[in-house]
């Protein structure tokens, strides 16, 4: 598989995956993969790109710079900034942490700020579990070392590993944790907003829920594997666990 890959991006005279300003991005073959908890055969039938990680605060202030996202700077948890409960963006030396606090709109507003847009469904897991249909990106064993979970009030298991906080950590905290083709933070640390439209030229049908992957630090076992999904918020809500990542097909 990542011989596969190598091969694409050598013999391409032009980065299928390039992107100068808002982060590295991984080439995901087009073809078949086993898709959800039954594993049933499903075909993409398109090159695409993926984020490596989620979308940094860096990044982020990027896009508010120049006009394309909105600044949290009004928000009551900037103004009195919590180093634990703020947005990372309301904080110094977080340049490397994933965006949070992100709705639905806001992500998609930023993944069409920076030309992508954000990941189908299949795309997204995809790229977390390769062809093969792992449980988790690294393989089908929960392991608290290579992924930011657990770490909930409820969900407790992880506390206890590598001394890291009850909150969203640096993205590639967990490089060991990485996904068949090298995609980080796949489990854990913040939710992932996904593309759940039918038709993604309109807006969101009014009273539907939007669609997350991936889980974050908070939560348990079930909702950090490769095929769950969680669409219990609307599209105009978020948390400390909500951040993005976008894709795009490939060049």
């Amino acid at each position: 598989m990542d011989s596969m890959v190598d091969a694409f991006v050598v013999d391409s005279t032009i980065d299928p995956c390039a992107n100068d300003t808002t982060g590295e991005m991984v080439f995901i073959p087009k073809g078949v993969f086993l898709f959800g908890q039954a594993n049933t055969e499903v075909d993409i039938p398109h090159n695409y790109c993926i984020d490596k990680t989620e979308v940094t605060v860096a990044a982020w202030q990027v896009c508010v710079a120049s006009g394309g996202c909105e600044g949290y700077e009004n928000w009551d948890f900037c103004k009195e900034p919590d180093q634990e409960k703020s947005p990372n963006q309301c904080l110094a030396n977080r340049d490397n942490y994933p965006a949070n606090y992100i709705d639905w709109f806001r992500a998609e507003a930023y993944c069409r700020w920076a030309n992508k847009r954000l990941p189908h469904g299949a795309e997204w897991e995809k790229a977390a579990r390769g062809e093969w249909g792992r449980k988790f990106p690294w393989g089908d064993i929960l392991n608290c070392s290579r992924a930011h979970i657990g770490r909930g009030t409820v969900f407790d298991s992880c506390l206890d590993v590598g001394g890291l906080p009850n909150r969203p950590v640096a993205v590639g905290s967990y490089p060991t944790g990485a996904s068949p083709y090298g995609v980080l933070d796949m489990s854990g640390n913040v939710k992932e907003w996904i593309e759940f439209r039918e038709d993604p030229t309109q807006p969101p049908p009014e009273g539907q829920f939007a669609v997350s992957r991936g889980g974050s630090y908070s939560v348990g076992e079930w909702m950090v594997t490769a095929y769950a999904g969680d669409g219990t918020l609307g599209p105009d809500i978020s948390s400390q666990g909500h951040g993005f990542r976008c894709a795009m097909d490939a060049k």
